[in-house]
């Protein structure tokens, strides 16, 4: 149960939950993508371009990217050095 604005309980609509994707099957815009790597779209577009980064799919003439492809991407990213490492 959900609560309203005034504390009530109501049920959940369980349509809104069911419609939704999957995680990790939804498409990020250019701003979410751009937040969650913390670079630039040049940046973006240059390792796209030499195949560093996920290619964007065609959303009606806008750029999209697949969570997963980003979230795989950051995931493979190396761990940062820290003073004391072993060489």
């Amino acid at each position: 149960m959900a609560k309203t604005a005034r504390g009530r309980q109501r049920p959940i609509d369980k349509s809104v939950i069911a419609d939704r994707p999957p995680p990790g099957t939804r498409l990020l815009s250019k701003h979410d993508v751009l937040l969650r790597v913390n670079r630039t779209y040049p940046t973006i577009w240059h390792w796209m371009q030499r195949g560093l980064f996920p290619r964007a799919k065609d959303v009606n003439g806008r750029p999209g990217w697949v969570e997963a492809e980003i979230e795989a991407w950051i995931a493979a990213l190396p761990t940062a050095k820290i003073k004391g490492d072993p060489r």
